[in-house]
């Protein structure tokens, strides 16, 4: 798991984690409207907006972590709220849970921002893909080693390895795009399939441990040895499994987001702009067709579109 929540004492794991936190809010504003149309607008300081997600809580323990997270909302008292580099001041507004199965408790939490207690942020550092996806590549290994399916550990390293290979999903080919996402949907079928079968274990047993009238002990000790191993092993797949789809979205992003460029030359060739952009003269027919050219020789001062991920015609323009 790639981040680590905490609300005062209370540690939010697997899937208790939102995939997304809503962040921000506004300014208070005095606003002076003057005759003429002219008005003076005086900024009062922020004003946060409430902070709210949802998720699930699983495994044996989920009910009574429940309870305790409702505890703390009818105590009222200010809690620190923690992420990253993040420290919040706040107070439990609202929190809401339904008890699916024992081991299944959905939540939906509000929490109502008394100070932001983070240091601002002035420089603002470039946006980046690339390391998300590693890092959730690494979770995804280490995670996998925990449940001991050699399927599925031999197709996240693969997948793992493909990834390497890739200095930067933005401008990395398609064709490497197109496998390494190919891979993470065999990784994501390969886990709906060990999701099922735990949960059929999970829910096959009428009680908790799976001890029921009339069986032999034998049997009710297999049984509970088995129930809890798939309590256990529950939570792990699907967080593994709510994992791979962001994977498999950041890439398909990281790959969208290189936009083509706009470069101004004087004279010169196509096929020397393109050894120039690629290192490879032979990608010309991708910046001429994107510029809408013809000729590959230049006369003047042009404007030439180079793509971020051009298709390999082996030199030869598309009709």
């Amino acid at each position: 798991m790639d981040t680590v929540l905490m609300l005062g004492p209370f540690e939010f794991g697997d899937l208790e984690v939102p995939e997304a936190l809503p962040l921000g809010g506004g300014q208070r504003l005095a606003k002076h409207n003057f005759p003429g149309g002219a008005r003076n607008v005086q900024a009062l300081g922020p004003d946060h907006a409430p902070i709210s997600w949802g998720g699930l809580m699983l495994g044996g323990t989920a009910l009574e972590r429940a309870k305790g997270l409702d505890f703390l909302r009818v105590q009222g008292n200010p809690l620190p709220l923690t992420f990253f580099d993040s420290t919040y001041t706040v107070t439990i507004e609202r929190f809401q849970y339904t008890v699916e199965r024992y081991y299944k408790v959905g939540y939906q939490i509000t929490l109502e921002v008394v100070s932001d207690d983070s240091q601002p942020v002035r420089d603002i550092p470039p946006a980046g893909f690339d390391t998300a996806i590693q890092g959730d590549s690494d979770s995804l290994l280490g995670m996998a080693s925990s449940i001991g399916d050699s399927l599925l550990t031999s197709a996240i390293g693969n997948v793992d390895a493909a990834i390497r290979q890739i200095s930067s999903f933005a401008s990395a080919p398609l064709s490497a795009v197109s496998g390494v996402l190919s891979g993470l949907t065999g990784v994501s079928s390969r886990i709906d399939v060990l999701t099922a079968g735990v949960q059929s274990v999970v829910s096959s047993a009428s009680v908790v441990g799976g001890v029921l009238p009339n069986n032999p002990l034998p049997q009710s000790i297999s049984s509970m040895a088995a129930q809890v191993l798939a309590t256990a092993q529950y939570p792990v797949l699907l967080s593994m499994g709510s994992i791979a789809d962001r994977m498999a979205r950041n890439i398909s992003a990281a790959n969208l987001q290189a936009s083509t460029r706009t470069i101004q030359v004087a004279g010169g060739t196509l096929f020397g702009v393109a050894a120039a952009e690629y290192g490879d003269a032979t990608r010309w027919p991708a910046i001429a067709q994107a510029s809408g050219l013809k000729e590959m020789v230049l006369s003047g001062v042009q404007t030439l579109k180079i793509p971020a991920n051009p298709k390999d015609s082996g030199g030869v323009p598309g009709q």
